[in-house]
C-alpha cells in the first residue's frame, strides 16, 4: 500500500494454487482537494487499476490474461475569484474520460514451434460539456457537448519456428473498429450560430506478415528480413493488399572485437485517424473515400564500439 501526496494506491501479487500467479493494482488520486486547496480553477481527478493472471496448464500449455482501465474526471472550481480564474473559467469544460484494454494469450509450445494467439478488446470515451457562465440550471445555457468513442477488438494468431541459427515467423491479424462521435456546439458572434455533427464509423482490418531471423553461432553477423501487408474494407483501394506491402530487412556486422556496423532499411504503413476516415460532410456522407494510408520509409547506419565490458560508443 502506498500513500502519497496526490493518490493513494494499492497493489499485490502471489499464487492462486500451484500453477496461477497473479498481479492486480489500484489507484485513486485526491488532486481535487489538493488543486482546491491551491486555488487553481480546474479540478483533476483519476482512477486506474491493472491485472494479470498466468496459468500455465501444463508444461506445453499456458495463458495470460491482462488488463488495464482508468477514469477521469475533471471538474471547475467555481468558487475562486480574480479576473485571470474567471477567463479560465468562462472557457475550460468539464471532462469525463473512460478507457481499459483488456486481453488475453494462448501460447502452445511444441519443441521449435510455438503458436500464440491473442484476442483484446480497447475502448475509449470521452465527453466534454460546457455551459454559458457555467450555469447548468438550463439547456439553453449549453454551448458544448461533445462525445467520442473509439473501440477495437483484434484478434491474431502466430507461429514461430526456431532451427539452429534460423528463427522463422509468420501469422495474420484481424481488427474490427468503431469511431463514433457527437458535437453540438454553440458560437456566439454577430450572430448565434449552432453546429450539429455526427458520424459513427465500423471498420474492418486485416493484415499477414513474415520474417526470417538469422545469426551465426558466434553472434559475429545477424539478419532480419520481413513483410507485412495491410487492408481493409474502407474503400476499394484500401482493399488492395499489394499498395500495403511494407517489406524490411536488418543487419549487423561484427567487424573486429568490439566494433560492429549495422543497418536497417523499411517501408512502413499506418491507418489514417478515425477523424479523418469517419468525417461527414453537408449531406451525410464520408467525404474522405480518396484517402491512401500514411506511409514513411526509414533508413540508418549506425557503429558500436565497445572496448571493454563498461563502456559502449
Amino acid at each position: 500500500a502506498t500513500l502519497g501526496a496526490s493518490e493513494v494506491s494499492l497493489s499485490s501479487n502471489g499464487h492462486i494454487g500451484n500453477k496461477t500467479s497473479y498481479l492486480v493494482s489500484v489507484r485513486q488520486s485526491y488532486l481535487q482537494a489538493l488543486f482546491k486547496i491551491l486555488g487553481l480553477p480546474f479540478l483533476p481527478a483519476y482512477t486506474d487499476a491493472s491485472f494479470k493472471i498466468k496459468t500455465r496448464f501444463d508444461s506445453h500449455n499456458e495463458l495470460t490474461l491482462l488488463g488495464l482501465g482508468g477514469i477521469d474526471r475533471m471538474k471547475l472550481n467555481l468558487g475562486i475569484e480574480g479576473e485571470d480564474a474567471e477567463y479560465m473559467l468562462s472557457y475550460l469544460p468539464e471532462i469525463n474520460q473512460e478507457t481499459y484494454t483488456v486481453g488475453g494469450v494462448y501460447r502452445h509450445y511444441s519443441q521449435r514451434h510455438v503458436q500464440s494467439i491473442v484476442l483484446s478488446q480497447s475502448y475509449l470515451n470521452n465527453r466534454n460539456v460546457k455551459y454559458r457562465d457555467n450555469d447548468e440550471s438550463s439547456e439553453e445555457n449549453l454551448t458544448l457537448r461533445l462525445g467520442s468513442i473509439e473501440q477495437e477488438t483484434k484478434l491474431r494468431m502466430e507461429n514461430t519456428s526456431s532451427w539452429s541459427v534460423w528463427k522463422v515467423k509468420a501469422g495474420f491479424d484481424l481488427n474490427y473498429s468503431r469511431y463514433k462521435s457527437n458535437e453540438y456546439r454553440k458560437v456566439f458572434a454577430n450572430v448565434l450560430r449552432e453546429y450539429d455533427y455526427h458520424t459513427d464509423l465500423s471498420l474492418w482490418r486485416w493484415g499477414m506478415f513474415a520474417s526470417v531471423d538469422y545469426a551465426t553461432p558466434d553472434k559475429s553477423f545477424t539478419a532480419s528480413m520481413g513483410v507485412r501487408t495491410d487492408g481493409n474494407n474502407y474503400s476499394d483501394k484500401m482493399k488492395e493488399l499489394w499498395r500495403q506491402l511494407s517489406p524490411r530487412l536488418s543487419v549487423s556486422f561484427r567487424l573486429i572485437e568490439g566494433l560492429t556496423l549495422s543497418g536497417h532499411v523499411g517501408l512502413y504503413y499506418q491507418l489514417p485517424s478515425y477523424t479523418a476516415l469517419g468525417f461527414k460532410g453537408e449531406e451525410g456522407e464520408y467525404v474522405n473515400r480518396h484517402l491512401d494510408y500514411i506511409s514513411v520509409s526509414q533508413e540508418s547506419l549506425g557503429l558500436s564500439w565497445t572496448p571493454h565490458e563498461n563502456m559502449e560508443l
